[in-house]
């Protein structure tokens, strides 16, 4: 993915993380959200011989948001077609080559058209076995990859050990809302400007203890 190893360049940081079985989509995407939206575009994506229709309507929705004057704090995209790629020809077949482009293209036109305090945090909701299956315990399920770009700013590496669940205090406390009640993830600290590392982990401390 070049576009992507050209934002690690610029800044970007890149790795892994671990979800927790039963690694199959719905669990993961319902984990990270409230199940309350602004607005939504849903589209039909059980169709796993389709591999662009939602990935090419995302990035249109995409392109018009970030272009708006009135775009969103916060938006989620969910693009398939790595997904439906992996289930349909497997992990290792040409087509997976070519969605994986169209991917690595959205990633950088959506770090390309962000602002000086925006960050892009792109993550898998779950990994693939060597057939591209899923919805197990294996690594090869349970790791999926972590990328953090925003313009102008350098990130430390990632610590070892990070879990899918570390991304809902930390995107909680960016966006300076309160962590979820039931949350039992770890923020992830260097996410924070320095000056408000140890608040972000206090705060996280009295939550979980709660």
């Amino acid at each position: 993915m070049p576009g992507v190893a050209k934002l690690i360049e610029r800044g970007a940081e890149i790795g892994l993380f671990v979800a927790d079985p039963p690694t199959t989509s719905l669990q993961r995407i319902k984990a990270l959200t409230t199940d309350v939206f602004t607005r939504s575009h849903p589209f039909d994506s059980f169709d796993i011989n389709d591999l662009d229709s939602v990935d090419d309507a995302v990035r249109e929705l995409l392109r018009e948001e970030l272009r708006s004057p009135q775009a969103s704090d916060f938006i989620i995209a969910h693009v398939l077609g790595v997904d439906h790629c992996g289930h349909k020809y497997g992990p290792n077949h040409i087509r997976m080559a070519t969605t994986l482009r169209k991917i690595d293209n959205i990633i950088v036109e959506t770090a390309n058209a962000l602002s000086s305090g925006d960050l892009l945090v792109v993550l898998g909701d779950h990994g693939m076995t060597t057939t591209g299956d899923h919805g197990g315990d294996s690594d090869d399920e349970t790791h999926a990859g972590l990328m953090i770009f925003s313009p102008h700013r350098q990130f430390p590496p990632f610590p070892d050990g990070l879990h899918q669940i570390d991304i809902v205090p930390t995107l909680s406390l960016l966006l300076g809302l309160p962590i979820p009640f039931s949350n039992l993830g770890v923020v992830i600290e260097s996410l924070f400007p320095t000056n408000l590392t140890k608040q972000a982990i206090a705060l996280n401390y009295e939550q979980v203890r709660r």
